[in-house]
């Protein structure tokens, strides 16, 4: 058996210590039988009850424990990850010959995280070409598109007849200046001169004033509309059409949403894969929606 042996890297030692002492127990009451079945596989580094553990564990381990060191680990280092390896398959194998992956809840739901983080791991693990991200930049255009957006000045009133009486008092040909020197006129300050989008627009006015606002033209001024908080006019200042950055100039953000939607997409894969694969029985005898009868069947 291999020597248990400190690691160099602190973090390393203390992950290992944590899980190896509870190992310890288990190899001491069940031993460990260690043996190279019939159809061994150059990539297996050791078996454990007939199942292999394999140089792609061991490198995926040495990622998971010394993230941020990029040095080479050393024999010593490496002979102690096997180790650890060997004890969590025993303890694997030891909760599957419970029963525990069936009756616990939190086991279920980590084994099928570690599971969605595996299939995540191997789409991030593809390279990713410029020629490839700059495609899918052209397939979804509309994802990066900017939406148009708007500098809108507003004053609030306590109701719309003050809002209306504010309107006739300045004459036929409203100003602005005019419209904010009458006595019961709010400038509404909370809403930023910088361009909005309208969703954010909608957030301090309210959806009609909203709508209204988005219907002016430059330097218009609205009828009276009834929002949050009181009553409104309001002035377009100025409109910035939507439009379509340069690939050039968002690579990250292309990037960000391309490894986004890649994750779902693996994921999704996957299950259709493991879907097609599997066999899924309804009990006739439990009443189950409609819906979901089609979408097996499907």
């Amino acid at each position: 058996m291999m020597p248990r042996t400190h690691l160099g890297n602190n973090s390393i030692a203390n992950a290992l210590w944590a899980l190896l002492a509870l190992a310890g127990l288990v190899l001491a009451l069940a031993g460990a039988r260690l043996k190279a079945p019939a159809d061994a596989t150059d990539d297996a580094l050791v078996w454990v009850n007939d199942r292999p553990i394999t140089s792609a564990q061991l490198t995926r381990i040495q990622q998971r424990l010394a993230a941020g060191d990029s040095r080479q680990i050393t024999e010593v280092e490496r002979d102690s990850l096997i180790r650890l390896l060997i004890d969590e398959e025993l303890l694997l194998q030891r909760a599957e010959s419970l029963g525990v992956v069936q009756v616990d809840p939190g086991v279920r739901k980590a084994i099928v995280r570690a599971t969605i983080d595996g299939i995540v791991e191997d789409f991030l693990a593809e390279t990713l070409e410029d020629q490839q991200l700059e495609q899918f930049y052209q397939r979804h255009k509309a994802v990066f598109e900017r939406p148009p957006r708007v500098v809108v000045e507003a004053l609030r009133f306590n109701d719309l007849d003050t809002a209306r009486q504010a309107v006739q008092s300045a004459g036929p040909v409203s100003t602005w200046a005019g419209l904010k020197d009458y006595s019961g006129a709010q400038p509404f300050n909370q809403l930023p001169r910088s361009p909005l989008p309208a969703h954010m627009l909608r957030r301090y006015l309210g959806p009609a004033p909203t709508d209204l606002a988005l219907s002016l033209t430059p330097g218009e001024i609205s009828a009276p509309v009834q929002g949050a908080g009181g009553a409104y006019l309001l002035r377009l200042v100025s409109v910035i059409p939507a439009y379509l950055p340069d690939y050039k100039d968002i690579v990250p953000i292309v990037q960000q949403e391309y490894l986004s939607r890649g994750r779902e997409l693996a994921l999704a894969k996957k299950l259709e894969r493991l879907w097609g694969e599997a066999d899924v029985q309804l009990n006739p005898y439990v009443s189950v929606e409609d819906e979901f009868v089609g979408m097996v069947i499907q």
